[in-house]
């Protein structure tokens, strides 16, 4: 944890023999910390015990929150994958309230100690979506999504006011996520999906995506309530697609698109950045000036933001 000038207040080893894969994390607004991310044998966060590692697992995920003042750990939650190869690791997001919420992508059956689901179909890949006390990270609700063979993925997740949860990411084949089932226009499509942060009741979906293979893989909401996503786009004879609506470019490769939606799952907007290489969207975040920042990388000799164009050093 770091100060304003940069100074070093406090750090947390995470330790254990096994990988340890990051993959989110959120600041409560009294600035506590919530990670959330993989691991791949008994890990030790700073508690009492490590968590455990059961024989067989690939890889396990975890939910960890720290004290923002000292770094202590607050708790520590296990959440086992039953699987027979890597569970995919999506990301986290908090509510003004403090409670948790995370996705991530499982194949079998996924237990978080106080809850539990199982895939439709063991072997294919689905979703879970999961909302957790912030106090202690006991589960208040927990959802899957996707279906047999809907091979699907969470890439993001963020809580927005109006009791709202959006989840985003990517699925290779029809897929259900509680309204009418989607099925991918290209190899594999980008989705955004919306739900009671409440109750986990489904809300409403929408399917993104062109001929190539798409996935969204990050979402913000600014105080007005418009969506913002950013989608890595395949380009197919210079053309891309955002929910409907044609992007074209002189782009050969895997696109950055960004755009804007409305309450309804309307498009305000919609750019395309990118060049002949693979062009990556990673993480969006809204200002409070009602501006967007992109944070990305790109494998194109060049790539243009306006009138600035950034150049390639090596990949």
């Amino acid at each position: 944890h770091l100060s304003a000038a940069g100074d070093t207040l406090w750090t947390r080893t995470i330790a254990g023999a096994g990988p340890h894969y990051p993959a989110g994390i959120a600041v409560t607004q009294t600035g506590d910390v919530v990670l959330f991310g993989a691991y791949g044998s008994m890990t030790d966060f700073g508690g009492p015990g490590p968590l455990p590692f059961p024989a067989g697992d690939t890889k396990d995920f975890f939910v960890a929150k720290f004290a923002g003042t000292t770094g202590a750990l607050l708790w520590q939650k296990a959440i086992h994958a039953d699987d027979n190869d890597d569970p995919g690791v999506g990301d986290v997001t908090l509510d003004e309230a403090g409670d948790v919420y995370i996705a991530g992508a499982f194949n079998t059956s996924i237990d978080f100690g106080d809850g539990s689901i199982a895939s439709t179909t063991p072997g294919d890949n689905e979703v879970f979506l999961a909302k957790l006390d912030g106090t202690d990270g006991a589960v208040v609700w927990l959802k899957r999504l996707g279906g047999p063979g809907s091979a699907i993925y969470a890439e993001d997740v963020v809580a927005a006011r109006g009791d709202v949860l959006h989840v985003v990411g990517n699925f290779g084949a029809s897929c259900n996520i509680g309204g009418s089932a989607m099925v991918p226009v290209g190899g594999r499509d980008g989705f955004i999906g919306t739900f009671s942060s409440v109750t986990g009741q489904y809300l409403r979906q929408r399917q993104l995506g062109g001929t190539g293979d798409d996935t969204v893989t990050a979402v913000a909401v600014d105080i007005n309530g418009l969506t913002y996503l950013a989608m890595s786009s395949e380009a197919v004879a210079g053309g891309v697609s955002f929910a409907g609506q044609s992007l074209s470019g002189a782009g050969t490769g895997g696109e950055t698109v960004v755009g804007a939606l409305d309450s309804l799952n309307m498009v305000r907007w919609a750019q395309r950045f990118g060049g002949s290489g693979s062009d990556v969207p990673t993480r969006l975040a809204t200002l409070a000036d009602g501006s967007v920042a992109l944070l990305g990388s790109f494998t194109s000799p060049t790539i243009a933001f306006g009138d600035t164009v950034l150049t390639n050093s090596g990949s």
